[in-house]
């Protein structure tokens, strides 16, 4: 995994989170379960961490800039209600039978150590940057970057299997299941389609995260021509399905990009 020595600023907010050792990606919603009676209040966990092992992140609310349930029915903010809290927890009362996401934006900047960011460009496939670093003499160069982290966290709350799972949101990078995730166990196929600008993305590595019986399996994967990678369900536990797109940038960042994961799991 990578090792990032990191201050992480928030783009627009003036308050600074000082870490010690995190990837500068890896940033998720956990709930307490995938599974809900109608109803019902999710729990949710705001995490940071390594090799899908996480730690509270307490975020202020102006460090947010989407939080909303998602479901057939229509959507709920659930940024009017947050507050900061040092457990980085916040609720949904999931009324509606059915699927349903929880949509989590938020951007964050980053320094990161040269080793640690050559390791993360080699993780996401980003050969190009890699080798316009090394071309150019920079493999020992600490960086700045600004990433814009999406995240979508799928429920199930009681039995129905509603619509509108799929549904492509035209962001500049995002992973659609050709399935509801809440309805695989163990041994089911499904088949995931990442879409840049809403538009299938060849050759894109994507890393699947697996967290089960206190351990992490990843696996690296790159999209055929269709835009899609598959793989086999193989455990219970937490499921994360992640990508990145990155670009230079001419500000004061050396890079700017988009991080979108794609959990749910069962227990």
């Amino acid at each position: 995994m990578i090792r990032s020595c990191i201050i992480a600023v928030l783009i627009v907010g003036c308050l600074a989170i000082t870490t010690d050792v995190v990837n500068a990606q890896e940033l998720w919603l956990r709930p307490d379960k995938y599974f809900c009676e109608p109803g019902e209040q999710a729990v949710i966990e705001i995490q940071r961490g390594e090799d899908f092992i996480g730690n509270p992140l307490p975020l202020e609310k102006t460090d947010i800039r989407l939080l909303e349930n998602w479901n057939a029915q229509g959507s709920q903010n659930l940024l009017t209600g947050y507050e900061r809290n040092e457990k980085a927890v916040f609720t949904c009362k999931l009324d509606n039978e059915g699927y349903q996401f929880i949509f989590f934006r938020a951007p964050q900047s980053y320094e990161i150590e040269a080793e640690s960011f050559n390791e993360y460009l080699k993780q996401y496939g980003h050969d190009r940057y890699y080798a316009d670093r090394e071309r150019k003499g920079n493999l020992d160069k600490d960086v700045k970057i600004a990433l814009q982290h999406h995240i979508q966290l799928t429920l199930r709350s009681g039995s129905a299997s509603a619509k509108g799972w799929n549904k492509p949101r035209k962001l500049p990078i995002e992973i659609i299941p050709d399935k509801n995730p809440q309805t695989l166990r163990r041994g089911d196929r499904i088949h995931f389609k990442v879409l840049e600008n809403g538009e299938p993305a060849f050759g894109v590595r994507v890393k699947i995260w697996n967290r089960w019986d206190n351990r992490t399996t990843i696996q690296n994967i790159y999209t055929e021509k269709d835009g899609t990678i598959s793989t086999t369900i193989s455990n219970p536990g937490d499921w994360m399905v992640t990508v990145v797109k990155l670009s230079t940038s001419s500000g004061e960042n050396d890079y700017v990009g988009d991080v979108f994961c794609l959990l749910f799991g069962y227990r």
